[in-house]
């Protein structure tokens, strides 16, 4: 999320600090055990932060969908060499 935030807003720092984290805490209610919703209201993040984490909605929402998406060709791609 970091890399796609810099290449689209390659000005605003905050921005792509605030894509980094919102990509880490995608990744955290997990390891907890609990749902994604029920982890993230919880959390003293702001409203941008939540609308991604729980409806990719927003553009921080957008980066998380399109990292998801590129994570997830990946592992398709590492699985058929393996097997393949």
């Amino acid at each position: 999320m970091l890399k796609l935030a810099v290449f689209e807003h390659p000005r605003e720092t905050a921005f792509a600090q605030t894509a980094y984290l919102t990509g880490m805490v995608s990744l955290m209610h997990a390891i907890y055990g609990r749902e994604q919703e029920e982890f993230v209201e919880e959390l003293p993040i702001g409203e941008a932060m939540k609308a991604a984490l729980t409806g990719r909605r927003g553009a921080l929402g957008e980066l998380l969908n399109a990292a998801e998406v590129f994570e997830g060709r990946q592992s398709l791609v590492r699985e058929t060499q393996q097997h393949g």
